[in-house]
């Protein structure tokens, strides 16, 4: 975690969500993996874990894993950034950023 200009930001690692991570609190924006295919953070657990320690802004990344895999890019990832969003708890704002090439 570091607080910039006042702000808390949280980095996750590619991680679970362990109990270190649900006990955070007071966080401005957090950065979390959603690792696919490796189903260490689905969609559904990744915002689980979000949903605990109530970060206010959530960017995703860690979703594309082409660069590892067949080469192409994954063909749900619309659904999984979508799934993601909709089991977020509300007050919780999901930004997407450009992590990966189209």
């Amino acid at each position: 975690m570091v607080t910039l200009a006042g702000k808390r930001l949280y980095f996750a690692g590619v991680t679970e969500c362990v109990p270190e991570i649900r006990a955070l609190r007071d966080i401005d924006v957090a950065l979390v993996p959603m690792n696919l295919p490796l189903e260490r953070m689905a969609p559904s657990a990744a915002a689980e874990c979000v949903n605990a320690f109530k970060p206010k802004v959530v960017y995703l990344y860690h979703y594309d894993q082409s660069s590892v895999s067949s080469g192409s890019a994954m063909p749900n990832r619309a659904a999984t950034l979508d799934a993601f969003r909709k089991a977020l708890a509300a007050g919780i704002e999901c930004r997407d950023a450009d992590w990966y090439p189209r």
